[in-house]
């Protein structure tokens, strides 16, 4: 970790809590000279596991899977606890994996999938990898566990290029229980965050009110989007944008960060 006298500056991170005892995006801008603070803006519920783990009893009857999060993944995890046999959960995890980005195909990788197409890092991209990389003429579906509040892209794209999906709203997203008195511990340290990065529309949707009252002063701030449809949330509310990071990795938004503080 960078010492104080070293550091580029704070950053206030703005995404989900992580499952794992470190956070990898803290671990690489701290260790790049970054103080890197998360505040937990988001929880999830997940919902319609009967239907996803009727679906995963019946592998044969799909040509892969998409996964558009670490949500997703867990969400089709939590159902094949309930499937029946071990072989037909093994025949699952053979299906073709389509993932976005490189946590979501770590959180594949962990539970057996052999996942494709991290490197395309949204759903636009990640949509004509599939095209591409399944055969036109293929009759079977796609199985699509997706989140409740979503862009149509992906669907949209596949459906177009003809490619056949079964999508299952697997889990939803809900407002973190202490984002107003988180925020404001964060604003109330002696070294206060300098910048934020928004990680998702439902960050940007679920901190409204933090900045409408001043809690979260972004005029302030050197504001940075995690993505493209991110970036679109931030700025359809009026909000200032520094930078956005075009795949949702760490050294991703490191580059762009770093070249956020070099141009100061």
């Amino acid at each position: 970790m960078a010492k104080a006298r070293d550091r580029k500056g704070t950053v206030l991170l703005l995404k989900a809590p992580t499952e794992s005892e470190e956070d990898r995006f803290v671990e690489i801008l701290e260790n790049a000279g970054f103080r890197a603070i998360l505040v937990p803006v988001l929880s999830f519920n997940y919902i319609n596991q009967e239907q996803l783990t009727e679906a995963l009893q019946h592998p044969e009857k799909f040509a892969g899977i998409i996964f558009t999060s670490p949500r997703a993944v867990k969400a089709v995890t939590m159902a094949l606890e309930a499937v029946e046999g071990d072989s037909q959960q093994h025949d699952c995890c053979r299906l073709r994996c389509f993932v976005v980005g490189q946590a979501t195909a770590d959180a594949a990788k962990e539970v057996h999938f052999n996942p494709e197409g991290a490197e395309t890092g949204n759903a636009e991209r990640l949509s004509e990898f599939i095209l591409n990389a399944v055969c036109r003429d293929e009759q079977k579906p796609l199985l699509y566990p997706s989140a409740k509040m979503r862009r149509d892209t992906l669907l949209e794209r596949l459906q177009r290029g003809d490619c056949p999906v079964e999508e299952i709203v697997a889990y939803e997203t809900i407002p973190g229980n202490t984002i107003m008195e988180d925020i404001t511990q964060v604003f109330s340290h002696e070294e206060p965050p300098d910048s934020v990065v928004y990680f998702s529309p439902s960050g940007v949707q679920f901190t409204q009110a933090a900045v409408e009252e001043g809690t979260l002063p972004l005029k302030s701030l050197k504001v940075y989007a995690l993505g493209p449809t991110t970036k679109e949330a931030i700025l359809s509310r009026g909000y200032p944008l520094t930078g956005m990071a075009t795949k949702p990795d760490p050294s991703s938004l490191l580059h762009v960060l770093q070249q956020g503080h070099d141009s100061m």
